[in-house]
């Protein structure tokens, strides 16, 4: 199938296997082909039943997956009911599997019953869980089936204070801030003005707030940029991924301004429609109230967990790095109060972490579904022993990545209109963790790590030619108290051989071992891992040659080391 609007030729994308086109109905493809194959035209180059045939096999196929899934029967057959409770387990060890702890010193996780009867638990996202991000990694969960992760603590026997360290409602701009206008807190058919004067210097947060089919928050003038969206910013739902705290839909917009600054806002409704609208704002008082709460809950507790986020989505790049709002400034006062500070982050990829140091432990929950707030309490009470690994390098830096040449990205103007048109791609055949390695980078996070409640140790490495490919086996030792999965990797470095990467991943594979229990591992190198792409043949070569090969638990934890000659 296609990604969304990518077929451009018609009848050419069937004839290259094309069997269905995103998002239009199948239907609608075949029909146009249809209409080609009838008419016996390619640009003249393809035969009617050629192309006949190329539909035919597409139609085939098609027909074939639904029946499989039992789409096709008698007229009225009902389809099979949704399993939810099933569909709920596999997404809850989803959910735990694939969580990363990242840093966990001293063993603050998991949580003792100590712990648990004085908690402090920071975070919009601890109340309103981020399950998903925007465009296609929304998550759409079954029908009562988010639960808050206060909740599950709660239910589970935990006593918990919580704050929400970062604003995200506001609060009703009033009427002694308005210059002109009167505050917005109604049902609107047009669009509305104010002019809003900033008592005191500092960053400010509007907050558009809608019900319905929402809104646009513009800057100055009605044809200026959109600067907050309850419609499309993150697909048809609009806004933002999290709710304000009475369930409408929000957005918001940060500007620093100067005390006494003005600033000019207009809010206009969905086009024909009339909207409940709301326009609020985090004042500097404001941020730092709430910071300075969840700090004093933090100092009142044993242990403190702050929750952080980003909403990733599509078709939209991030700024930087960091966290966004000020969730870092959230996090140094929570570990400023309390030594005893673990932070669990719901974000889909890499974030800077300036306050790494300061905290005990870090708990990568990525985006976890529907039944996030139970598998995140799972993790940190140690119901389930964390066993995910990284699948990219958190850079310790982000001026320090295979990216951050500007003429990497977002590349060089040449032509003088101010829009980047030229990238240069410089890394070679090192590109991701492989960069990392080539050039001494350390990262903050290196590929492949990720902790657990146990410890495993590597003995006994072989490495054998198996034909084509290798065979490296070694035995893999649970050495600490408890049940845990490790996900041995082997790496193949460059050694004596050309055109190859500094390193690469060949083979991993996930075991999962009681305490004391020692196995077995075999993994095969596939031949296409002992390859490079020459271009000139237009096919895969071996690269020949003496390689390093490099087994552990991260591309920066190595635990045993052999070589292989590739003939």
């Amino acid at each position: 199938m296609t990604d969304w609007f990518a077929r451009h030729t018609q009848p050419a994308g069937v004839l290259s296997g094309l069997d269905v086109q995103m998002p239009r109905p199948t239907a609608e493809l075949i029909a146009a082909l249809d209409t080609n194959a009838v008419a016996g035209v390619d640009d003249g180059d393809t035969p009617a039943p050629q192309i006949m045939a190329a539909v035919d096999r597409a139609v085939t196929a098609v027909l074939t997956a639904m029946d499989q899934v039992g789409l096709i029967g008698t007229e009225g057959h009902p389809l099979s009911e949704r399993a939810t409770t099933a569909n709920a387990a596999i997404a809850r060890r989803v959910a735990t599997q694939g969580a990363v702890l990242l840093q966990n010193n001293t063993r603050a996780l998991p949580l003792t019953s100590a712990d648990l009867a004085d908690l402090a638990v920071v975070g919009p996202t601890a109340k309103s869980p981020l399950i998903g991000g925007g465009g296609s990694a929304r998550v759409n969960p079954d029908a009562g089936a988010v639960q808050s992760t206060l909740d599950v603590l709660t239910a589970r026997g935990a006593d918990v204070t919580w704050a929400t360290g970062e604003e995200l409602d506001g609060v009703l701009i009033p009427a002694e801030a308005l210059t002109q206008g009167t505050p917005i807190d109604g049902t609107y058919g047009t669009g509305q003005t104010v002019t809003v004067k900033a008592p005191t210097a500092g960053d400010y947060t509007f907050a558009l707030q809608t019900t319905g089919s929402g809104g646009q928050l513009l800057l100055s003038t009605a044809t200026g940029p959109v600067v907050a969206s309850t419609q499309s910013r993150f697909g048809a739902a609009g806004g933002s991924l999290i709710p304000a705290s009475d369930g409408r839909t929000n957005d918001t917009y940060l500007v620093t301004l100067a005390a006494g600054q003005e600033i000019t806002l207009v809010v206009i409704p969905a086009a024909g429609q009339s909207v409940p609208m709301r326009l609020q704002w985090v004042t500097p008082e404001l941020r730092a109230q709430r910071i300075a709460e969840a700090a004093q809950a933090a100092a009142n507790a044993e242990v403190a967990i702050v929750f952080g986020y980003n909403e990733g989505t599509e078709g939209e790049d991030r700024a930087s790095l960091s966290l966004p709002g000020h969730q870092n400034d959230v996090i140094a006062a929570v570990a400023a109060a309390n030594p005893n500070t673990v932070v669990v982050l719901n974000t889909g990829d890499p974030v800077a972490m300036p306050w790494k140091d300061d905290v005990k432990a870090i708990l990568q929950l990525w985006y976890p579904g529907q039944e996030g707030a139970e598998a995140t309490v799972d993790l940190l009470t140690g119901v389930v022993n964390p066993s995910g690994k990284l699948p990219e390098t958190y850079p310790a830096d982000q001026d320090a990545t295979p990216v951050s040449d500007p003429a990497n990205y977002p590349g060089t103007d040449t032509t003088g209109d101010g829009v980047p048109d030229t990238q240069e791609y410089t890394e070679g055949s090192d590109i991701g963790y492989r960069w990392y390695e080539a050039t001494g980078t350390k990262p903050l996070f290196a590929f492949g790590h990720g902790l657990s409640y146990t410890t495993f140790k590597y003995t006994g490495l072989s490495v054998q030619r198996a034909g084509d490919e290798l065979q490296v086996s070694f035995t893999l030792r649970n050495s600490g108290r408890v049940s845990g999965t490790e996900v041995p990797q082997v790496y193949l470095g460059r050694g004596t051989a050309s055109a190859t990467p500094t390193i690469q991943l060949a083979a991993f594979d996930r075991v999962t071992l009681r305490p004391g229990e020692a196995r077995r591992v075999t993994l095969r190198v596939h031949e296409r891992q002992l390859s490079v792409w020459d271009a000139d043949a237009d096919a895969w070569a071996r690269a020949v040659g003496t390689r390093p090969v490099l087994v552990g638990g991260a591309v920066d934890s190595i635990q045993l080391t052999g070589k292989a000659r590739i003939r």
